[in-house]
């Protein structure tokens, strides 16, 4: 046991980003990107400690959000729906279901056809 009581250490975590992690990869969300950017250097000394490097020029900052009715993008069409982070990967996924599923659907069908067509 930590020692921190339940009340302690729901106000604790409640400072913290979500994070979400796989093998070699890890994903933080908070609701203030200023968070997140004062927590790369730090990750990055607390990670050296044991040999492990942070890769920036993978690092991404993604900003999720609904797009209003009246948002259009730089030519002017409506962006609701196709908002800039539904492409964005994390994990290994789009961070849209609906556009991983169609991504995943693709990559499906193409296997199956160079499958399907070997002499």
């Amino acid at each position: 046991s930590s020692g921190i009581n339940a009340e302690s250490q729901s106000v604790l975590f409640s400072f913290l980003p979500v994070e979400w992690e796989y093998a070699d990869d890890a994903d933080f969300g908070d609701e203030v990107e200023e968070n997140l950017r004062e927590m790369l250097p730090i990750c990055k000394e607390i990670l050296a400690e044991w040999d492990l490097l942070v890769n920036e020029d993978k690092t991404e900052f993604v900003r999720f959000y609904i797009a209003d009715k009246t948002d259009v993008d730089e030519k002017g069409e409506p962006l609701r729906g196709r908002e800039p982070w539904r492409k964005n990967v994390s994990l290994g996924s789009k961070l849209c279901s609906k556009a991983d599923i169609v991504h995943r659907c693709i990559l499906a069908n193409v296997a199956f056809e160079k499958y399907s067509t070997r002499p």
